[in-house]
């Protein structure tokens, strides 16, 4: 299926204005680039703001729902470890605290390259305890804590996902990720062969963006970075993976899919014909990834009150 027509035009004004010039920028000019990305924003702020430490913070969004305790989505936004704000993700998190009926937690750790492997997995990492130590204040239902990651946030959702596993710590029980990043190991892959330039997410601009990550790229091999590299992948939280066609990142994540499956994971994977890696961005505008959007939230508030 050919790319969506208003997708293909955006990649043409994209690459005009500069985009394909992006790796050979320096990282404040790239996110003064960025800022040209306009994102819905409240009229009111309706969230909680709490600090976790110094320069980690996370935004409480509430449903209009008085129970004691309430199942909780934990956010991460697409943020290619590098760009944008919490600011980004408010107007999303308030309306799927909304619809699902549930908290809504947006968990922003510190950006690279200031803060650098492992720092943004350590900081979710603690932000994520003191989510389940304060449950009772916060009104959280440990026992119906979902995560959300899309792209980079994908990544981490999936290595925290990991890492909480081998720790033996259920404090997930389910996972929902749009376009993860999950191996950076390899690019024999057909689909980084085939949109690796041209779509946006180009490979040039991905090895920018990790190289201003991580301090060595000897890290690609380390499994929180590329979860796909897992020693087991046994009593992850149910899964829900939705790819594009167009990305260079749809195979790695339909074999991760499959790795899921292998271990009697409960998941299920969709991979959107027409859509590129970021397609959530234009969710207001297109309807394949508007249903996307409101598919996997659908999924979480049907399977939060099976648990």
């Amino acid at each position: 299926m050919a790319i969506h027509p208003l997708i293909q035009r955006v990649i043409g004004l994209s690459y005009h204005r500069g985009h394909g010039e992006l790796p050979q920028k320096s990282v404040s000019e790239v996110r003064q680039y960025y800022l040209r990305h306009s994102f819905a924003e409240l009229k009111e702020k309706t969230f909680e703001e709490i600090e976790i430490s110094a320069g980690v913070g996370c935004r409480i969004h509430r449903p209009d729902i008085r129970l004691k305790l309430l199942p909780t989505v934990i956010y991460l936004r697409a943020s290619a470890f590098v760009l944008g704000s919490i600011n980004d993700s408010d107007a999303f998190c308030q309306a799927l605290s909304q619809y699902a009926g549930c908290i809504v937690v947006a968990i922003e750790p510190r950006l690279a390259p200031e803060y650098k492997f492992p720092t943004q997995l350590h900081d979710c990492i603690d932000a994520i305890r003191y989510l389940v130590n304060h449950h009772q204040s916060l009104r959280i239902d440990p026992k119906q804590i979902a995560i959300w990651g899309e792209s980079s946030g994908g990544n981490l959702a999936a290595s925290l996902s990991h890492y909480l596993n081998q720790e033996q710590k259920s404090f997930i029980q389910q996972q929902v990720l749009f376009y993860p990043m999950l191996d950076y190991t390899s690019t024999v892959y057909p689909s980084k062969q085939q949109y690796s330039d041209g779509y946006l997410m180009d490979l040039s601009f991905m090895n920018w963006l990790m190289d201003h990550y991580v301090t060595s790229r000897s890290f690609f091999e380390d499994e929180r970075v590329s979860p796909i590299l897992a020693n087991t992948f046994t009593h992850l939280p149910r899964t829900l993976l939705i790819g594009a066609q167009y990305d260079p990142m749809r195979d790695e994540g339909q074999t991760y899919f499959q790795h899921l499956i292998k271990s009697q994971v409960p998941a299920m994977g969709l991979f959107l014909q027409g859509m590129i890696h970021g397609f959530l961005t234009y969710a207001n505008k297109i309807e394949p990834a508007r249903w996307a959007r409101e598919y996997a939230a659908s999924y979480l508030k049907e399977h939060f009150f099976k648990i």
